[in-house]
C-alpha cells in the first residue's frame, strides 16, 4: 500500500469518527459544544415558558438522553462560576447521591464535568453535565443520560467524556 493511499485512509477514517459525534453550535448565546465519545443526536429546541430565561433543547437515540439549558443571567458568568451555580443546583435536588459520590473535574479551563450514578428500578442510569459559560451572560448544561449496561461502571462512563469541550465557535 502507498503512503498517499494509507494516509487518504487515515483521514477518511478521522472524518468519519469526527462527522460522528456529538457537535452542537449555537448563537445567542455564542456556544460550541463537542463530545466525540457520544455518537451524533438530533436536538430540538423546546418553547419557552412565559417568562423564563433558560432556553432548552433535548434529543435522544436509542442509548443517549441530551438536555442542554442555557440560561440567562443578570451579570457576566466565567465557567468556574457557572459551574459552581449549576453543580449546587444538581446536588440539592431531591433522590441525588451524597456530595462525595458526584465526580467533579475541569476538562479545561472552559469545560467542567460532573457524573454521578441513580438508580431506576434494578438499574442504575449515568449522568454527566457538561458545564460552562456561554456568551457574556449564560451558563451552560448539557446533561447527559444512559441506562448502564451489564458490567460497565462509572469509570467507562467518565471516559466517555474526557475529550468533551465546550468553546466558543470558531
Amino acid at each position: 500500500m502507498t503512503h498517499s493511499r494509507l494516509l487518504f485512509i487515515v483521514l477518511l477514517g478521522g472524518l468519519h469518527a469526527a462527522a460522528g459525534a456529538f457537535e452542537l453550535g449555537l448563537r445567542d448565546p455564542d456556544l460550541n459544544l463537542s463530545v466525540p465519545g457520544v455518537p451524533a443526536i438530533a436536538m430540538h429546541e423546546q418553547p419557552a415558558s412565559g417568562g423564563n430565561a433558560k432556553r432548552v433543547l433535548t434529543g435522544n437515540d436509542d442509548t443517549f438522553s441530551v438536555d442542554v439549558e442555557l440560561s440567562r443571567h443578570p451579570n457576566e458568568m466565567s465557567p468556574r462560576t457557572c459551574a459552581g451555580t449549576i453543580l449546587r443546583a444538581v446536588v440539592s435536588q431531591p433522590g441525588m447521591p451524597n456530595r462525595d459520590s458526584i465526580y467533579r473535574a475541569p476538562l479545561d479551563a472552559m469545560t467542567f464535568l460532573v457524573i454521578y450514578v441513580l438508580s431506576q428500578g434494578q438499574q442504575a442510569k449515568f449522568h454527566a453535565h457538561l458545564i460552562s459559560s456561554a456568551g457574556a451572560s449564560h451558563c451552560v448544561n448539557a446533561h447527559f443520560t444512559r441506562v448502564a449496561k451489564a458490567g460497565q461502571d462509572v469509570d467507562d462512563w467518565r471516559t466517555t467524556f474526557t475529550s468533551a469541550r465546550i468553546s466558543p465557535p470558531r
